[in-house]
Formats: C-alpha cells, structure tokens, sequence
C-alpha cells in the first residue's frame, strides 16, 4: 500500500529534521517511564512476598536449648492436638542451619556453623480460619506457657507491615501513572505543536493543494505514537539493567529481597511490559492528537 510507506517514510523525515527535540522528548518519556515502572515493580514484588507469606503463614515456636529431636517430635503431636492447629512440623537445628544458608545463596560461613548454635522450632500451620490477631496471641500465650517452649513468633507486626506497603506502593503506582499519564500528553503535544508551527507554511500550501486534515494529521501522529513507544522501551531496559547491578551488588542476598525479579521483562510480568508498551504508544497518540486538532482548528 503506497500511502503506508509515504506517511511511514514522511514520519520518519519530519523525526529526523529536528533530532534533538525529538531526542529529548523520547528521553523526557523514558524517565517519566521508568519511574512509573520502578514503583510498579515494587507493588508488584511486594504483592507477590505479601502473597506467599499468606500462603505460607505459620507460627514459630522455639523450644529451649538440649531439646532432643524425638523430644521435640512428641511436642509437635501434642501441639497438633489444639484445635487451630492444622499440621505441627519439627525443624532441627541442622535444618535451621541449612534453611539459612540456602537463603543467603549458600554462605559458606554459616555452613561451617555448629547446628547446635541454631534453635529447633516447631512450625504450626494453623487452619485457615484462624486468622485473627486476637486467637493468634491467645495460641501464642498458651503455648508461651509450656516449660519447654522458649519463645513464640506470630509474625503478626511484620505481617501487617508487609500489607501497609503493599498498599502504598500500589497507591504510588497509581499515583504515579497520573502523572506519567499527565506528563506525556504535555511533553508530546508540545513536540508536536512546535513540529507544526515549524511547518506551517507547507501545511498551508498542501491544504492549498487539495490535503486534507486527515492527510496532514497522520505523520504527526504517528510521530506521537513512536516518541510513547521508544520512550517505554527505553524505560523497559533502564529498568532491567538497574535490576541486574543489583542482583550484582547485594550478591547472595538477591534471592530473598529480588525474590519478584523473575521472568518477564525488566522484572516486570510480560502482560505488565506489554501493559507499559501499549501505554506508551497511546499517550503519544493522545497527546499528538490533541496538539495537531488545536492546530488545525486555530489554522486559517
């Protein structure tokens, strides 16, 4: 079809006459971008730690030290006779130990540790309607009771911190795509709008010609819609190469705090780049659009 490749060709010529102003728009949207998909990044890696923490909640109870496993298997059934008690598992020291150091990627230090240095727990899943605060603390109370147990952790504080800033950040998120959504329809109407002014005497002479708006409109939007695609795509990549530095730089500990940086792209899941990528092209469509309509209507 002729007329693609002439409004492709005549976008990308308008594009190339002014580079820098074209340059600095795309990299204005990159940093709007990217910092819109940094918060998302964290709503969306604390949404998944929030998650599986639900999933996976239980109640540690340290038993005291020179417990023998059996000794602690005993205390396991006697805890699964409670009844918010689901299922009661025995953690030796050894396999503390082992958990620690898989976590932290496999720290050879604490691999050489004495397990006896660590405590045996026992992890009490409790039934799923056992969520409230106040049944947990009267649970943890109880056996807080027992001569054989040495502490007790809810996790109830870290727990509800963890869901506080799941919330602000997806408030964030929200937040910040406004004003991403604001900023790029203000930075590439304002492109377009000086594109056109600079071009207003060929506009005038191809209207002359028998052009239409839709005619004249079409490159420029398209412009739009490019500067909101690399701007996303730039903003995509910022955001993978700032993820692998870190992965570098806390080294062992990568596991555990960039447990969300797992496929995808840039960390993100496919659906949320493509989300971004989509995004971009339409607030460049958007903001060219509202920028050329007021041109055209102004114009004599």
């Amino acid at each position: 079809m002729p007329w693609v490749t002439y409004f492709l060709r005549k976008t990308i010529g308008n594009m190339r006459r002014e580079p820098v102003m074209n340059g600095a728009t795309v990299l204005a949207l990159a940093v709007a971008f990217l910092c819109f998909c940094s918060f998302l990044f964290v709503a969306t890696a604390f949404g998944q730690i929030v998650s599986r923490w639900a999933a996976d909640y239980h109640v540690s109870v340290y038993l005291e030290e020179g417990v023998s496993d059996e000794e602690a298997r005993r205390v396991a059934r006697t805890f699964e006779a409670l009844g918010e008690v689901q299922r009661a598992t025995v953690v030796t020291s050894d396999e503390t130990r082992q958990r620690l150091v898989s976590d932290l990627g496999g720290d050879q230090l604490l691999g050489g540790l004495d397990p006896r240095l660590f405590p045996t727990t026992v992890e009490l899943r409790l039934h799923d309607g056992v969520r409230d605060p106040a049944l947990i603390t009267a649970l943890a109370e109880r056996l807080q009771a027992l001569a054989v147990v040495d502490q007790v952790e809810t996790y109830g504080d870290l727990f509800a911190r963890l869901r506080t800033v799941s919330v602000v950040a997806r408030a964030v998120s929200v937040v910040l795509g406004l004003i991403v959504l604001l900023a790029t329809l203000l930075v590439v109407a304002n492109t377009i709008r000086l594109s056109l002014l600079g071009r207003r005497d060929e506009i005038e002479i191809m209207k002359l010609c028998g052009a239409t708006d839709r005619f004249v409109r079409t490159p420029f939007l398209l412009a739009g819609a490019v500067q909101g695609l690399l701007g996303a795509l730039i903003s995509l990549g910022l955001l993978a190469i700032v993820g692998g530095v870190l992965q570098r730089a806390i080294g062992p500990l990568a596991p555990a705090l960039l447990s969300g940086w797992s496929g995808g792209v840039a960390g993100l899941s496919t659906a949320a780049a493509a989300s971004v990528v989509v995004a971009g092209v339409l607030l460049g469509l958007a903001g060219s659009h509202l920028s050329v309509r007021r041109f055209l209507r102004e114009a004599p």
